[in-house]
């Protein structure tokens, strides 16, 4: 059965909870704050930011008016203008399931069918931008609108450019992920790594 993960969207920030199996009552957060660097992108110099990652307690976070989407996978978090998107895979297939591990538990391949990049939300926490000049809610807030719409309509057009070339790389089909194996590898050095796992718990087990 696949492994899928659920991705709340908050105002301030994502919140990933991790697949059923793992029986954790973590989540992971995620956003994107001002970090006090300026950056120079196209003769314009704005504030740099930072994503970031926290590990909170599940039912400490989220709020029931979030909205929520199925992921498959996280590809990972690329910088564009606006700063961070967040990508996942929204639609994947199974290509061949191989027993690769001393658990018995099955490595799955799988193809990436589809993948979206989701502008990660700016962090509104008015206490940990202090520290970076902000001095009440109300100017996190606009600083956070300011770069999220201050692009020119060139800047836009060439946002809109560079997710059109993420997707068409994603449209390929030629991606794959495996959630609990090294793609990496290869399937003798797979085998390999589990042969040998296998002989050495038999000599511990003849040892004892």
């Amino acid at each position: 059965m696949e492994d899928t993960f659920i991705l709340h969207c908050e105002d301030n920030e994502f919140i990933l909870e991790p697949p059923l199996r793992f029986e954790t009552n973590s989540c992971l957060c995620i956003s994107q704050q001002y970090c006090g660097k300026q950056v120079t992108a196209n003769g314009r110099t704005r504030k740099d930011v930072e994503v970031k990652f926290e590990l909170r307690n599940r039912s400490a976070t989220l709020s029931s008016s979030s909205s929520s989407i199925v992921v498959h996978a996280v590809l990972g978090t690329v910088c564009l203008l606006r700063g961070y998107y967040l990508a996942v895979v929204t639609k994947s297939k199974l290509v061949e399931s191989i027993s690769v591990e001393n658990n018995g538990r099955l490595a799955e391949y799988r193809k990436i069918i589809a993948a979206d990049f989701l502008p990660i939300p700016f962090c509104c926490d008015a206490q940990a931008q202090s520290s970076k000049g902000a001095t009440s809610m109300e100017t996190v807030k606009e600083e956070r609108n300011d770069n999220q719409f201050n692009l020119n309509a060139n800047e836009l057009k060439l946002e809109q450019l560079y997710l059109n070339l993420l997707q068409h790389v994603v449209s390929t089909k030629s991606l794959f992920y495996a959630h609990n194996y090294d793609l990496t590898n290869s399937l003798q050095r797979a085998i390999e790594n589990r042969n040998n796992i296998n002989t050495s718990s038999v000599n511990n087990n003849v040892s004892n």
